[in-house]
């Protein structure tokens, strides 16, 4: 008798890999990204709008919930 072949590891389809790879890119700039972003835009026009001084002391954004969260927004 011989030996078991051997087992062979198939590549997974170009289609799962693209798809894996545009989920992380999302996910990359939906959390790192944007958030900081928001948060220079959020202070350069916002001073403009509403007549008075801006600061935001942090930027959330969850791109899987689409949620957004702003903490430390204050208009002295």
């Amino acid at each position: 008798m011989g030996t078991p072949p051997a087992v062979l590891r198939r590549r997974p389809p170009r289609w799962a890999l693209v798809t894996v790879t545009l989920i992380g890119l999302y996910a990359t700039f939906g959390f790192l990204i944007l958030p900081h972003i928001l948060r220079s835009q959020m202070e350069q026009k916002l001073p403009a709008v509403l007549h008075r001084p801006v600061s935001v002391r942090q930027v959330r954004f969850n791109p899987f919930a689409i949620s957004i969260t702003i903490r430390g927004f204050s208009s002295p």
